[in-house]
């Protein structure tokens, strides 16, 4: 009998449920959302799917309009992982949704925003060697009227590229590999469906430039703020789009900009001199 199984997805007061059918299926499945606790939300209706057939071929579809089909294991994961991440994105509507990673320690967060090569998931990874706990790498979640922070659990996307740039310590992760890159799962990646969310005690913006040492310049909260907006993916969602839920969170917490060549010493300047210590 094929093997077969459902996983709950939750962020940001949604759910989405992913149906894996067949022993390879389950196994990405497994990879990209361990089992876990999840409180009992109305089911999604986003019919996100991954099949495999006794021929090591994938498929993986939502709502039966294929998305992807191949033997390409991590390929199958990296599609299915961003069609869930762009599901829930696009539906949040209790709080701030931001294209943004997250670590924290000792219960206060690190949100890290910004657009694709601005270093983030590099960043994320040396933050979490060198000690921090690891969130998300990609959509971060701020419920309204509050300063915590949750991160969609998914293991970190790192791009073909950027392999050569992450820590050592990543080569003891689970990983899945991908003709464009990479999964990374860290030991200390919270599971799906974790209730504890830190507070927000910083937001730092990174941008890797090869050149640049690793300095971190104050922002004021109207520069925050304007950044924030970028990163916001559910803006149309929200009241006055999200402007009021910004201003606020950009008022309540410090932010610095942060350029960077080099990540482990990045990593250690924010570990040093931000606001986790």
């Amino acid at each position: 009998m094929s093997a077969a199984g459902v996983r709950a997805v939750a962020f940001g007061g949604l759910v989405t449920h992913v149906e894996a059918n067949g022993e390879a299926a389950l196994r990405v499945l497994d990879f990209l959302y361990p089992a876990a606790d999840v409180a009992p939300l109305a089911r999604a209706a986003s019919d996100l799917t991954i099949a495999s057939d006794t021929a090591g071929v994938f498929d993986v579809a939502r709502g039966g309009i294929l998305l992807y089909r191949g033997r390409e294991t991590g390929e199958a994961a990296r599609v299915l992982q961003g069609a869930v991440t762009e599901w829930l994105a696009a539906g949040c509507a209790s709080g701030l949704a931001f294209h943004a990673g997250a670590v924290c320690r000792r219960g206060r967060a690190l949100l890290l925003p910004g657009g694709t090569g601005a270093g983030k998931t590099t960043l994320v990874a040396h933050l979490v060697s060198q000690g921090a706990d690891y969130l998300t790498d990609e959509l971060s979640f701020v419920p309204a009227g509050t300063s915590t922070v949750c991160g969609l659990p998914r293991p970190l996307n790192v791009k073909a590229s950027g392999r050569p740039f992450v820590p050592a310590a990543a080569a003891l992760w689970d990983t899945m590999g991908s003709p464009v890159g990479a999964l990374l799962r860290p030991p200390s990646g919270r599971v799906n469906g974790a209730t504890e969310m830190p507070t927000l005690a910083g937001v730092v913006f990174p941008q890797f430039e090869p050149s640049a040492s690793a300095e971190m310049e104050p922002m004021t909260a109207a520069e925050c703020g304007l950044r924030l907006l970028e990163s916001l993916l559910n803006a149309r969602n929200l009241p006055e789009h999200g402007f009021g839920g910004v201003t606020h969170l950009a008022r309540l917490v410090p932010a610095w900009r942060l350029r960077y060549g080099t990540a482990d010493i990045a990593a250690a300047r924010v570990l040093q001199d931000g606001p986790l210590i």
